[in-house]
C-alpha cells in the first residue's frame, strides 16, 4: 500500500490528517478485498495514482486536497503545486460533474494552481471559469501525453 498525506502548507496540519491509501496493484486489490458494483471508480483512481506515481520526477510528491470538497492529486514540487488532478470514471452525470470541477475548483482557489485536468474513462472536452481552463481528458490520451 502506498501512503497519500493531505495538501496543507502547515506541516503539523498534513502529517496530523488522516492519509489515503494505494494499492500496489489493483489484481492484488480484487483479490484480498471484497468487490462491489462501485469498484470501477476506486480501480480507476487507482491506475492514475500508479501512473503518477511510476513518472513523478525527483523532488515531488503526490497530495490529495481535502477542504469543504475533495481534489484526489497535488502534484507538488518544493513549496508550489505543479498541477491538481481530478479522476472520475464517467462525469456524464450534472451531481457528478458539479462535485468533481467543485474539487478541483476549490482546490485551485486554495492553492493558486491553474494546471488542472480531470481525467475519464472517455469524456473530452475544456471547460473555462475564472481559475482558468479544467481539461477533461480520457485516460488513454492522458497516458499518451504524461
Amino acid at each position: 500500500m502506498y501512503k497519500v498525506t493531505k495538501f496543507d502548507p502547515s506541516f503539523k496540519k498534513e502529517t496530523s490528517a488522516l492519509p489515503k491509501y494505494y494499492c500496489v496493484d489493483n489484481g492484488l486489490r480484487q483479490s484480498v478485498l471484497l468487490t462491489g458494483r462501485d469498484d470501477d471508480g476506486i480501480l480507476f483512481e487507482n491506475v492514475v495514482f500508479l501512473y503518477l506515481l511510476r513518472n513523478l520526477p525527483d523532488g515531488q510528491k503526490i497530495c490529495y486536497y481535502m477542504g469543504d470538497k475533495e481534489c484526489d492529486f497535488v502534484i507538488q514540487t518544493g513549496a508550489g503545486i505543479k498541477e491538481l488532478i481530478q479522476v472520475c470514471w464517467d462525469i456524464k452525470d450534472k451531481e457528478t460533474r458539479d462535485r468533481e470541477l467543485g474539487g478541483i475548483r476549490e482546490a485551485a482557489a486554495v492553492t493558486g494552481c491553474h494546471n488542472m485536468t480531470i481525467v475519464t474513462h472517455e469524456q473530452e472536452e475544456t471547460v473555462w471559469d475564472e481559475h482558468g481552463s479544467i481539461r477533461i481528458v480520457p485516460a488513454w490520451r492522458w497516458f499518451l501525453q504524461k
